[in-house]
């Protein structure tokens, strides 16, 4: 029923121009609080290890004293 309707059309355009703004070219396409990003198909153990960077990268700035709330770092 959700596909059939416009009920979230004005968010998917707007996440489609967030995307083109950043050159995202193909899917799948993973963006990690806005700053982070995974392109294509990967494979899980990449997928894995690129969230643990992720991880370690949060944790350096948190022990630096930023802060990180919903909306980011």
């Amino acid at each position: 029923a959700v596909l059939d309707s416009t009920e979230f059309a004005e968010e998917v355009r707007a996440d489609e121009g967030t995307a083109r703004q950043i050159g995202v070219t193909g899917v799948p396409f993973f963006l990690i609080d806005d700053r982070f990003a995974i392109p294509g198909a990967q494979s899980a153990e990449t997928m894995l290890l690129t969230l643990q960077q992720v991880q370690a990268k949060i944790d350096a700035e948190l022990a630096e004293g930023q802060s990180c709330d919903i909306d980011g770092c």
